[in-house]
């Protein structure tokens, strides 16, 4: 790319998002120089960044290909004594320079880790690595004080493994702590969601979109508030809060490291003062404080597959939560770069079709069509979008059947406009296109839920950023005419703040 002013805009946010897969692969998967993956981008996919933002996001997303004097020493040294080399593998391949790489090949294969020679392994939920997770949650229940993992490709030795031992063994311990004494309860489906929208973490997810679209007095606001609200999460203990949490501090990472950080720093201080340093939940977080985000990343795999062998050891393995766990933690695990698309796809795949024999319990044409959506999504990420399309439109035409409009929650009638819009944005769709479609997801939250709801702001706040992003200053005054963003946002904080000191009050009052 050249000359200081291209024909479009510089990349945003929202395009690195949604370009990160493809560019990774690019980048790292295929071994592109990145010249070569500039000009892929800016042709085939109408992206445009300097080699410098570029840079900024390869040392963020932990792509790195070559290390460090140090760590180059220490890896030959073991080598060269025998020792398997301590080399971390990210997405399936080594760091490192070639003349490294030939020397540790001519020790001898066995100074390798297999993880990093066999990197089709590496965390699929039929691969060695679930095997040798599985085992290691073994050995830490028989107290083993060091359980072989076989994550030895995917996290820097020795301190990331050590305190990947530590979060492993306080997952185990707070889960059968919880089940043993009766605090969950493992003998039905207590955990259904009403309204999948409507957690903890979902508004993180709320919160993060608002910074993302500059409107950060807004974003930081109800982020705090969710900080405050932790609190009642740690009282109700449902069994997916480490999964959830977990996955927020990942979100917010997709942001700004330091944000990550954050919350991971305040729940481990949080955690300190209600629980004690002695509780598994405690020790859970300080272990991942003392990991830092780019290992908490890497790790989550592991984390993730830990205790789901747990769960599947207590609960009943058609638990409507765990079912839809599969489908998020497919999602989480290849947004992080811990299983390819195809896997993903694979695992929702399966997951449908289980949903689906399960006759005898309601809803799962609302939750297929959700799980449908998700693969759309990630197809969309990885700019697939023929694919996505041909779901999104199978999704849309189920919906609109005369016997399905009791059957779909709102939730998934609202994921299918959002993922539309994802669509459009993703293919550069026309702009009138655009703004008709933003439009019509803010009409149906008006019509559904009303003008309070954070299904509305957060249809509002985007098409307002269209309307401004391309100089419509007119229409934007219209918009903000017929719609006060800033009474409506403040009844959403309201409203959580609300239902926060409700939930106090309630405790208290037991």
């Amino acid at each position: 790319m050249s000359g200081a002013n291209p024909p479009h805009k510089w990349a945003t946010q929202y395009d690195w998002d949604g370009q990160r897969e493809t560019i990774s692969r690019l980048y790292w998967d295929e071994s592109r120089p990145l010249t070569e993956v500039m000009e892929i981008m800016r042709s085939q996919h109408n992206f445009y960044a300097t080699g410098r933002m570029y840079k900024f996001r390869f040392k963020k997303w932990g792509l790195i290909k070559n290390l460090k004097a140090d760590q180059d020493e220490q890896i030959r040294v073991q080598a060269a004594n025998g020792a398997v080399a301590a080399v971390p593998l990210i997405r399936g391949r080594l760091p490192g320079s070639k003349k490294l790489k030939r020397y540790i090949t001519q020790l001898g294969p066995e100074t390798v880790p297999e993880s990093a020679i066999h990197a089709s392994c590496v965390r699929t939920p039929a691969s060695k690595v679930q095997d040798g997770m599985s085992r290691s949650l073994v050995a830490l229940q028989q107290g083993s004080s060091s359980p072989r993992l076989s994550i030895s490709g995917s996290l820097n030795p020795p301190d990331d493994v050590r305190f990947t031992q530590q979060s492993l063994r306080a997952v185990l311990d707070y889960t059968t702590n919880r089940v043993h004494k009766g605090i969950w309860d493992v003998s039905g489906d207590p955990y259904e969601a009403a309204d999948h929208a409507d957690n903890w973490h979902n508004k993180i997810f709320q919160a993060t979109g608002m910074i993302q679209r500059g409107k950060l007095k807004e974003g930081f606001r109800l982020l705090n508030i969710c900080y405050r609200n932790y609190t009642n999460e740690l009282d109700t203990e449902h069994p997916l809060l480490i999964i959830e949490t977990y996955t927020s501090v990942l979100h917010l990472a997709k942001i700004q490291y330091d944000l990550a950080q954050s919350l991971v720093r305040y729940i481990a201080g949080l955690c300190k003062i209600r629980l004690g340093p002695a509780h598994p939940f405690t020790r859970f977080w300080s272990s991942l404080q003392a990991m830092g985000v780019e290992q908490i990343r890497q790790a989550v795999g592991v984390i993730k597959n830990a205790q789901f062998d747990i769960f599947e050891a207590y609960f009943r393995p058609a638990a409507e939560f765990l079912i839809i766990q599969n489908v998020d933690s497919a999602r989480t695990l290849h947004e992080a770069g811990c299983i390819p698309l195809s896997t993903a796809e694979a695992i929702i795949s399966r997951t449908i079709q289980q949903r689906r024999l399960d006759t005898q319990r309601p809803g799962a044409d609302d939750f297929i069509c959700w799980a449908k959506l998700i693969i759309a999504l990630l197809l969309i990420r990885n700019a697939r979008f023929g694919p996505a399309r041909a779901v999104i439109d199978d999704v849309g035409a189920h919906m609109h059947l005369p016997d399905a409009s009791n059957e779909i929650s709102l939730f998934t009638s609202y994921e299918y406009r959002s993922i539309r819009v994802h669509l459009l944005r993703g293919v550069g769709a026309p702009h009138a296109e655009m703004v008709a479609a933003l439009r019509e997801r803010l009409d149906f939250c008006l019509r559904t839920v009303g003008p309070g709801h954070h299904y509305t702001t957060r249809a509002f706040a985007e098409l307002d950023e269209l309307h401004r992003q391309t100089g419509e200053v007119e229409a934007a005054e219209r918009l903000r005419e017929d719609f006060d963003f800033a009474a409506q946002w403040e009844a959403v904080c309201r409203k959580e703040e609300q239902q926060a000191a409700c939930t106090s009050e309630k405790k208290n009052s037991c």
